[in-house]
């Protein structure tokens, strides 16, 4: 399985490319950007929410160990309005399954290894 250092610049590189994340409880789209000083991601419109590199470690290793992540299990670690957020942001970004109507992401494949 793909280990956390492997795809943290995916991560970044999606920070840094994409336009926008649509959030899974239809809300308005947010834009994306990477911090690197701080080593996060931030999600802007209106307010900003920052998920720090660490937070994203936690999420892949829940995904990893369940093959599955829902906004309820990443949402301990950084409240459900962000995990509305990252959980369609790491879909996108590794071309994760979505479900979102149960607000959760599918590990693929591609990660299994």
């Amino acid at each position: 399985m793909a280990e956390f250092e492997e795809i943290w610049p995916d991560l970044v590189n999606h920070a840094r490319t994409a336009e926008f994340v649509r959030p899974f409880d239809r809300g308005k789209r947010r834009e994306l950007a990477y911090d690197a000083e701080r080593e996060a991601v931030v999600f802007e419109n209106g307010r900003t929410d920052l998920i720090f590199r660490k937070n994203w470690r936690r999420a892949w290793e829940e995904l990893r160990r369940n093959g599955v992540l829902s906004v309820a299990k990443f949402s301990g670690a950084a409240g459900t309005a962000r995990a509305e957020l990252a959980l369609p942001f790491l879909a996108d970004a590794l071309d994760l399954p979505a479900d979102r109507d149960s607000r959760r992401i599918q590990l693929s494949e591609r990660y299994e290894r």
